[in-house]
């Protein structure tokens, strides 16, 4: 009886315990086994023993995590996945009550620079990157890829968007684009679901290997399943719209991928004012041209094809092919005055073009902490260009350039990390071919071919000495066109911590370039009845040196960031202009545009950016403002012109419902040679909701602007002075809307890692005339 006693009470404690069971946590710390530095950004995985995943979560700036568990089994299987590390895993049994795993080791697998952690926040500063770690609020709430990544602009104040233009720039240059490490382009960045980013880095200097600055989106792993997305964002005041659709899906070893991207734009009120001196043969002619309504159709499309196959976490294949088409029509109207007389001139443009592109990428980890990365890359494009100018006076010039330009390239890379140290050493090969076909006025083509080759190896090394994290590299570019150039490059990082809330970096870049292919013709081409232009067989390569010093605070909600910057460019190319009185030149009595490589450019200055997140949970502010001074100097000649910038930005969010404001306050300037530009400026409002898979937005851009998107120029010349205005008053207080769908499917577990592909091909055309 009681034997009978005590088996009914353990059955009956066992079946209440089954029935009363509660949610648990799973926590811990994830850390580096050599270093002992906290791994911001590991996916923690708890899965069934059957592989059917039960929670996930991410480690946060401190390499801390927290994930509940609602279903109890017997077993439960944890794996933890971070870039540069070996995956993890861990086999529990008992499972039921909180569970505290302290830390969590990970070694080490292949990395590119040290990942030394200087920063424990959601804005984590590495040596040689920052990381970013989106907040579940943020995701929740995001309309998009360019939403969430404005959102955390806020945090961190050098990456800043631009929506209207779909831009990313990092301290005020273009951003190169990479989604696990493969360099992509903003069509496929935009493609992605913000519910599957594990984290978000960026370089904020141009690094050895790719020669700018970039942004690399961590997607979370995948390993059965997939996801859709479409786009649709017309507007509704101008003839414009925009659409996008993609999808993907995973089994197994195996991945397709597909991404659409198009658009299309019928602007009618384009205006083009320009006011021209031409000084020579003892002659002033003032020309100006007043614009009148001009109209453009443009149309682009895009679609690419990705296939992955990775049937082990050691090896990956990746092939993508990738197909563009552009056309553009262009006519520009305008009514001419001279001294003495007028006239009305029609400047017709048109282009199509069409460029198919195939990668290949293969990696291998040849050890537990090395790995080699094969990339090969080859392009084609054909294109054909027009340009026809007719005015009243009887003039006309009809200008035809039919283009085929290939392009193949190809990079070795090697990485491998020792206890503190890591290493990378690579080589790039890039072959691009260009055969042009010019026809003036319809006489005979004019052959003009060009081709050039380029090696670059590289190699650096990354780790910390002290409280100071470092990171050297250097380079070796040998380059051919019409002549052999071999030039150096050097690139430096030192980044320190400074208690919980400071860090202080320097970065100094030495960094050659070279012309584009355009640059050498030799070919006389019109502009008007009184310029040519050509190009320059002679020219160098300019040489750019940046050393920029910069802070870091952030506490609590509040960020700041301020700098200061040195750039000099030595050989820096300059479009000279010339009056040409030889009477054996076929363009005797006329002017001609050449380019030439001057003495230098130097360009000086500082900047302050401030932000406050998350006040009363509902509203983020923040400020930028900077000075520069720029100065050109040249034979016989000096410009210089220094600048003020500023511009503010808001987001109200509540629940999933978002306004976000943009405004810039001071436009500022910019001189690059004898060109001074006038920064654009820019305003826009956007309300975005969210419903489940659903995303809806509404925006109004270039608010209270008659002028709609404005762009002044003025070229600085004894021979040829120049001021050019150009507006389009279709985007004035222009309305759109937007509509997103998008889904997951299906088990998210690993995925793939890094490419080295580089896409773009140069044509050798130059358009712009």
């Amino acid at each position: 009886m009681r034997i009978s006693i005590k088996i009914l009470s353990i059955t009956l404690v066992a079946i209440i315990s089954a029935l009363t069971a509660e949610a648990f946590t799973v926590r811990g710390r994830i850390v580096d086994n050599t270093l002992k530095d906290p791994v911001p950004g590991a996916i923690v995985t708890i899965a069934s023993p059957d592989s059917t995943v039960i929670a996930r979560g991410t480690s946060d700036g401190k390499g801390t995590f927290t994930v509940n568990v609602d279903s109890v089994t017997e077993q439960l299987i944890i794996t933890v996945d971070a870039t540069s590390y070996s995956r993890l895993s861990l086999s529990l049994s008992g499972a039921g009550s909180d569970i505290d795993l302290g830390s969590v080791a990970m070694s080490p697998s292949t990395i590119g620079l040290a990942e030394v952690t200087v920063s424990a926040k959601a804005v984590n500063r590495l040596t040689d990157r920052t990381i970013l770690i989106p907040s579940a609020e943020e995701i929740k709430r995001a309309p998009g890829m360019m939403g969430l990544l404005n959102s955390l602009s806020f945090k961190s104040l050098e990456l800043k968007v631009n929506s209207l233009t779909n831009t990313i720039t990092i301290n005020g240059q273009s951003a190169k684009i990479l989604i696990n490490g493969v360099q992509r382009r903003i069509e496929d960045l935009t493609a992605l679901i913000p519910e599957n980013i594990a984290r978000v880095e960026y370089c904020s200097y141009p690094d050895v290997r790719y020669g700018a600055c970039w942004v690399n989106i961590i997607t979370v792993p995948v390993d059965k399943g997939g996801s859709v997305m479409a786009y649709l964002n017309p507007a509704l005041t101008a003839k414009r719209t925009s659409q996008q659709v993609a999808a993907s899906y995973r089994h197994g070893a195996n991945e397709v991928s597909i991404n659409y991207s198009g658009g299309f734009r019928d602007s009618d009120k384009e205006y083009s004012h320009k006011e021209e001196e031409y000084i020579g043969g003892g002659n002033v002619t003032r020309l100006y041209y007043h614009g009148l309504p001009s109209t453009t159709i443009d149309r682009y499309n895009s679609l690419r094809i990705d296939y992955t196959r990775q049937p082990s976490d050691k090896r990956i294949f990746i092939a993508s092919l990738l197909l563009d088409q552009h056309s553009q029509n262009q006519d520009e109207d305008t009514e001419v005055q001279e001294i003495s007389s007028s006239y009305t001139e029609r400047t017709s443009r048109d282009f199509k073009s069409l460029a198919p592109t195939l990668d290949l990428y293969y990696r291998e980890n040849t050890s537990a902490n090395g790995v080699m990365e094969l990339n090969v890359t080859t392009s084609l494009s054909r294109g054909d260009y027009y340009r026809d100018i007719v005015n009243t006076t009887g003039y006309s010039d009809l200008n035809k350039i039919n283009n085929t330009a290939w392009f193949i390239g190809g990079e070795a890379l090697y990485s491998h990390r020792y206890s503190s140290v890591s290493t990378r050493y690579g080589i790039q090969y890039r072959f691009t071919n260009s055969d042009r076909k010019t026809t003036i006025n319809n006489g005979n083509p004019i052959a003009d071919d060009a081709s050039s080759h380029v090696f670059y190896g590289y190699a650096s090394i990354g780790g910390r000495l002290l409280d100071i994290g470092y990171s050297f590299a250097a380079g070796l570019r040998y380059n051919r066109v019409t002549s052999s150039m071999l030039r150096p490059s050097f690139t430096m990082s030192l980044n320190r911590y400074f208690g919980n809330d400071f860090s202080a970096g320097y970065q100094l870049q030495w960094q050659p370039s070279s012309p584009g292919l355009s640059r050498y013709s030799n070919v006389f081409t019109p502009v008007n009845e009184l310029l040519y232009r050509t190009g320059n067989p002679d020219l160098k390569s300019t040489t750019t040196t940046s050393n920029r010093l910069s802070i870091q605070y952030g506490h609590g909600k509040f960020y700041a960031s301020g700098e200061v910057f040195y750039n000099y460019v030595k050989r820096p190319i300059m479009n000279v202009y010339s009056y040409v009185d030889d009477p054996s030149s076929e363009i005797a009595g006329k002017f001609l545009m050449r380019p030439e490589n001057c003495h230098n450019n130097r360009r000086m200055g500082m900047s302050l950016s401030m932000s406050v997140n998350n006040l009363l949970n509902h509203l983020s502010l923040a400020v930028w403002g900077g000075w520069g001074k720029y100065s050109t100097r040249g034979e016989g000649f000096r410009y210089d012109k220094c600048t003020w910038n500023a511009d503010a930005q808001a987001s109200f969010y509540w629940d999933t419902w978002t306004v976000n404001a943009n405004f810039t306050l001071i436009p500022g300037y910019q001189l690059s040679t004898n060109n001074l530009n006038e920064r654009s400026r820019f305003s826009s409002v956007d309300v975005s909701y969210r419903y489940r898979q659903w995303t809806f937005s509404a925006s109004i851009s270039q608010i209270f602007s008659k002028h709609g998107i404005r762009q002044r120029n003025w070229v600085l010349s004894s021979v040829h002075p120049e001021y050019s205005d150009y507006y389009l008053k279709n985007f004035a207080n222009l309305v759109s809307i937007g509509v997103r769908y998008s889904l997951n499917f299906g088990k998210r577990l690993r995925k793939g890692n890094r490419s080295t592909s580089s896409y773009g091909i140069d044509s050798g055309v130059n358009i712009t005339y």
